[in-house]
């Protein structure tokens, strides 16, 4: 994989609550590892295989093709809840 930069817009609403988008041209799944990465101050080598913890396919579906903020998929990573909506809003919320 080649290494691109992905610049990630995240902001801390609360401190347990993160919230961020998918930009776009990338994919859900790339924008769910760099808000991990981008928090737990680590490299995103560091976050474990995404596919663990979610059908990545159908992930990056959901935010490909549609724009209802009305579906989403949630899962856990680690200890953090991830929500990611059709609107290619994401929100992390640690446990």
């Amino acid at each position: 994989m080649a290494n691109t930069e992905h610049s990630v817009d995240y902001r801390e609403r609360n401190p347990r609550e993160y919230h961020g988008r998918v930009p776009n041209g990338e994919l859900a799944t790339q924008t769910v590892v760099h808000m991990l990465a981008s928090i737990e101050n680590c490299d995103p080598i560091d976050i474990g295989p995404l596919a663990d913890f979610v059908d990545t396919d159908s992930l990056n579906k959901l935010v490909d093709q549609t724009s209802d903020e009305n579906l989403e998929i949630r899962f856990t990573i680690e200890e953090y809840t991830a929500r990611v909506s059709g609107d290619r809003s994401i929100v992390l919320v640690a446990e």
